[in-house]
């Protein structure tokens, strides 16, 4: 494994990054909907868009905002913002967004399926990165990637994940976290580069835990699983 850019995604700047991304490639998917307004986006948290005397690269140019958002771009170093405003922010825009997704009455197949590639292709992308030699380094790269993000979870036997605190469970409902879970998914199949993940329990539903298998022996196909 790349032990190199796994310490930086140990840092607090690599777990900045790491929810930067998710906001903005989440933000993305949902956006794709046209039921969210542009104040719903997180980008115009002035903090996070840039406009708190920013660094002039920070800057998103007029009319392309939802574009520069949603590929992805990082934020210039000088906008500051803390890891714990981030992932509340991150929190919020993807609890309220899923609810409207939701009462809109739209096919949740499509969200599942945008959702899932958005996170599988980012999974993908720090497998190639991070160049894991087996399992237990995909583990340990997932372990680190939730810790980052406010999530513990490990294998609790083999193929069976226990998560024993989430950050996310005061913000989410059982239906929220059923649609965010698609996320998960992708992930997961982007960092084995195979394999289905499914919820067996959650701790939204009032559980002490949330129960999740990994049938890694799966193909990872392109759409949810």
């Amino acid at each position: 494994m790349n032990r190199l850019i796994y310490h930086l995604l140990s840092s607090k700047l690599g777990a900045r990054l790491e929810i930067q991304i998710l906001m903005r490639q989440t933000a993305k998917a949902f956006c794709e909907d046209g039921i969210l307004r542009n104040h719903h986006c997180p980008e115009n948290d002035p903090r996070i868009a840039g406009q708190r005397n920013p660094h002039p690269s920070a800057r998103i140019p007029a009319g392309r905002k939802k574009q520069a958002f949603g590929d992805g771009q990082l934020l210039h170093p000088s906008v500051r913002l803390s890891k714990q405003e981030l992932l509340d922010t991150y929190a919020r825009f993807t609890a309220d967004a899923a609810r409207r997704a939701i009462d809109s009455g739209q096919d949740m197949k499509q969200l599942h399926h945008r959702l899932y590639c958005m996170a599988r292709q980012l999974g993908t992308q720090l497998r190639r990165w991070l160049k894991p030699e087996n399992d237990q380094e995909c583990q340990d790269i997932i372990a680190l990637l939730y810790r980052n993000i406010g999530i513990n979870i490990k294998e609790s036997s083999p193929g069976k994940f226990t998560v024993q605190k989430c950050y996310f469970s005061t913000f989410y409902t059982p239906d929220i976290c059923a649609v965010i879970s698609a996320i998960d998914q992708g992930i997961f199949a982007g960092i084995y580069g195979r394999g289905r993940l499914t919820f067996r329990e959650r701790i939204t539903e009032g559980r002490n835990t949330c129960k999740a298998y990994f049938f890694g022996n799966k193909k990872a196909q392109k759409g949810v699983l």
